[in-house]
């Protein structure tokens, strides 16, 4: 049985997601945010105080990519960085002020972002989607 890539379910997400990627990109450049520093700083900005090996659990990026952006992040006064004072050996990020108004500034955009793409399915086919898609994480992490 040959191999057809446009029914593989690895190739169809990853292109969907690209997809996916470039539009938000679009919607967060006025912000002056990448979609990977918008992860980041949602992820943090919903935590509160987050260790970097917790941003890497959460976001499902590389350690490598979250310290590239965190960094970014760090550089634009976005986020502070402090020792945790309950285990000196492990450094904690915070959203700062500033952060803070950029993270409030793009939520309506990730919003109407998840909204937009939804409507090209119905209330059913998203909840199906989601759930098919949990399932397969699920399956191989």
């Amino acid at each position: 049985m040959p191999f057809n890539i446009e029914e593989s379910v690895g190739f169809t997400t990853n292109r969907t997601a690209k997809l996916l990627k470039k539009e938000m990109a679009g919607r967060l450049k006025t912000l002056e945010l990448t979609p990977e520093q918008w992860t980041l700083l949602n992820v943090i900005g919903e935590h509160g105080a987050i260790s970097q090996a917790d941003l890497v659990r959460k976001t499902f990026k590389d350690r490598s990519v979250i310290s590239r952006v965190l960094g970014i992040l760090l550089n634009k006064g976005l986020a502070r960085k402090y020792v945790n004072p309950a285990d000196k050996r492990v450094y904690l990020v915070k959203i700062s002020a500033k952060g803070k108004k950029k993270w409030e500034a793009a939520m309506p955009l990730a919003v109407q972002f998840n909204k937009d793409m939804k409507k090209c399915l119905t209330e059913h086919e998203t909840e199906e989607l989601i759930r098919l898609l949990n399932k397969i994480t699920e399956c191989i992490a």
